[in-house]
């Protein structure tokens, strides 16, 4: 991945590919908090709970509630 990453900046420059990560990354989150809002998710993945300050998928980790169904096996 790095070598990737550092091929990637010797052909196309290092601001153009901060902005396409960046790019990728803002509409990665866009598309996560459209989800918990519109409730596609059963958790908040972004989105914090009312009256919370952390989403409730780090809250619930945190607790150790973890889906097993969710768990990849590599």
């Amino acid at each position: 991945a790095i070598k990737k990453l550092e091929e990637a900046i010797a052909e196309q420059g290092k601001e153009q590919v901060v902005e396409r990560v960046a790019y990728i990354w803002f509409n990665r989150l866009v598309a996560l908090r459209f989800m918990d809002v519109n409730r596609y998710n059963r958790i908040g993945v972004v989105s914090p709970a009312e009256g919370q300050f952390q989403p409730d998928i780090l809250a619930d980790a945190k607790m150790g509630h973890i889906d097993e169904e969710m768990v990849v096996e590599n």
